[in-house]
């Protein structure tokens, strides 16, 4: 077999034992979930899975900074954003990251259940570029001088604020829309109750 052949079908093997390894982590975490499973899913015997991975951790790994690379491709949509229109970057913001969780659901079951095992693997995500925060951070300062958003709330806490609102509402979306009487299902009335919240946190200076 040509050595090019050989590479892709390995790459071929790696990608299809990742797609099963997400799948069982995400539904049930590193601790509960099953490597034989895993096997089984990716037509693969646990021997070459952990010729490829060597072993549970190293697979949990590989599976979690695949995970979170997808959040930095989904924000370079931002990169385009004007910087003459910082009344349009709440939207924006919530459109992308709610777009990104409909989508990427295992996102932030990766999120929760890393956190209720302790953070365990956590190292294994590298420091991630994101040159879209330095392009929103200058949208967000013309915001500030034109009045758009408050001056004494720094970049970060917006930031933050966006993104925990958003993470929120979708983890826990079907509680949510039980208790409060709320279809967050649908996501026309998920992205009008975040702008509501948005507007009694005085995130923008009106």
């Amino acid at each position: 077999m040509p050595k090019k052949t050989k590479l892709k079908k390995s790459d071929a093997t790696r990608e299809r034992i990742l797609k099963a390894a997400i799948k069982e982590f995400s539904r049930n975490g590193f601790n509960g979930a099953r490597v034989d499973l895993i096997a089984e899913k990716a037509r693969i015997n646990k021997e070459r899975l952990y010729a490829y991975f060597g072993g549970k951790p190293g697979l949990y790994k590989a599976s979690m900074r695949k995970v979170f690379s997808g959040i930095g491709e989904a924000e370079k949509k931002l990169m385009t954003f004007p910087l003459d229109k910082p009344e349009c970057l709440n939207e924006l913001l919530i459109k992308i990251y709610s777009d990104f969780l409909d989508d990427h659901p295992e996102f932030w079951r990766f999120l929760i259940f890393e956190n209720l095992e302790g953070g365990h693997h956590v190292e294994a995500l590298p420091h991630m570029p994101r040159p879209a925060f330095a392009h929103l951070r200058s949208v967000y300062r013309r915001g500030q001088d034109t009045g758009v958003f408050q001056r004494d709330i720094g970049f970060k806490y917006y930031l933050f604020t966006i993104t925990a609102l958003v993470f929120f509402a979708y983890s826990n979306r079907i509680t949510v829309s039980r208790t409060l009487g709320l279809d967050l299902k649908a996501p026309s009335a998920a992205s009008n109750f975040l702008k509501e919240c948005l507007k009694l946190l005085r995130i923008s200076a009106e």
